[in-house]
């Protein structure tokens, strides 16, 4: 309350500021840039193994990075829409979820166990992030579906690396992604589902995405974030 002025990174954190009695005037958004050289198409991807010491990951799979932080996180309706397109659509397709423990992450484990598709889903806790790429590079799809998330970082990594992305329409999600990732009801676990069986089948409409998500993060880099930065200094 004490700043002259306050920088955001997405307009929705903005939105957030002014809901809470901040003065708009006083708000300018600067997005985060996106490093290129370490979130890039990562080639030779062949093998059905992915080899990411001391991970050893069987392909095909969804990914979902993201802290197991709380219930916003919305990890257990992605595992509901998992079981729903597990069990409609007998694919082989795998759900890793990549990301710090946290508070949430007792809850989260119980419901992986719980689960009718538990063999199929893998927790991999803290992840390297120079290994990221790689990650994110060798699955069929990223899986964002977080209610309410301020930035959203893991949408535009994961185009970067050249994979379709389907995410929540809540938050700042929309904003980063553009029109290059599919939306969803975070709420909506079949909605959810219906998405990644269109997303793994649809050959077309995976090339139109990779090609959209990739025209869209090259706008997000730190040289225009650092400029930006400096003319609210000045």
């Amino acid at each position: 309350k004490k700043a002259d002025f306050i920088i955001a990174f997405s307009e929705a954190i903005k939105r957030d500021l002014v809901d809470n009695g901040f003065s708009a005037c006083s708000i300018r958004v600067v997005h985060n840039g996106l490093d290129h050289k370490i979130f890039d198409p990562v080639l030779n991807l062949d093998s059905d193994i992915l080899d990411i010491k001391p991970f050893a990951i069987r392909r095909p799979y969804f990914i979902y990075c993201s802290s197991i932080s709380g219930v916003e996180k919305n990890h257990l309706n992605l595992i509901r829409a998992f079981e729903i397109f597990k069990k409609k659509t007998g694919l082989p397709q795998r759900l890793v979820i990549a990301g710090n423990d946290g508070e949430y992450s007792e809850t989260l484990h119980k419901a992986v166990f719980d689960s009718s598709c538990a063999e199929d889903i893998f927790i991999t806790g803290y992840f390297p992030f120079e290994s990221l790429a790689k990650l994110y590079a060798g699955s069929d799809a990223c899986v964002f579906p977080a209610r309410n998330e301020g930035v959203g970082m893991p949408v535009l990594e994961a185009m970067a690396c050249g994979v379709p992305v389907i995410c929540s329409k809540s938050g700042a999600l929309p904003e980063m992604g553009g029109d290059a990732p599919l939306y969803f009801n975070p709420e909506d676990a079949d909605e959810i589902a219906d998405l990644m069986e269109k997303v793994v089948q649809n050959q077309e409409l995976r090339s139109e995405m990779i090609k959209k998500g990739s025209e869209r993060v090259s706008e997000f880099n730190w040289e225009t974030t650092v400029a930006e930065i400096l003319n609210v200094l000045k």
